[in-house]
């Protein structure tokens, strides 16, 4: 995806906001579906959407971001509901927000995007 195509925010309003974490192992997680929300005005951080609730998600753990000079990678991680658990409503939405080594510019982003 395009980030020049998503809305900007002022970094400075994004400065305090939580990260995900960035994880190293992934064993028993789940990749998750995204969407490109937003990017910072600086373009070292990226807001993505994740249904939480039409994924049956119960934790969004973390993340794994890998760039190169032509594109940026993410794949949001998370442990869903068991079969037997209730979950979350259907239309449940979560804000979620990574930094990037180096501002985004003209790469791209892929990763798990939304269906």
């Amino acid at each position: 995806m395009d980030p020049s195509a998503v809305r900007s925010l002022p970094a400075a309003a994004l400065r305090d906001a939580p990260r995900l974490d960035c994880l190293q192992e992934t064993t028993d997680l789940v990749p998750l579906t995204w969407r490109l929300a937003a990017r910072s005005s600086d373009g070292r951080t990226l807001v993505f959407l994740v249904n939480l609730g039409e994924q049956k998600v119960e934790k969004v753990v973390g993340a794994r971001v890998a760039e190169t000079a032509a594109s940026v990678s993410v794949i949001i991680y998370g442990k869903l509901y068991g079969s037997t658990m209730d979950h979350a409503a259907h239309s449940l939405i979560g804000q979620f927000m990574v930094d990037l080594e180096s501002p985004i510019g003209g790469r791209g982003v892929s990763g798990s995007p939304e269906k």
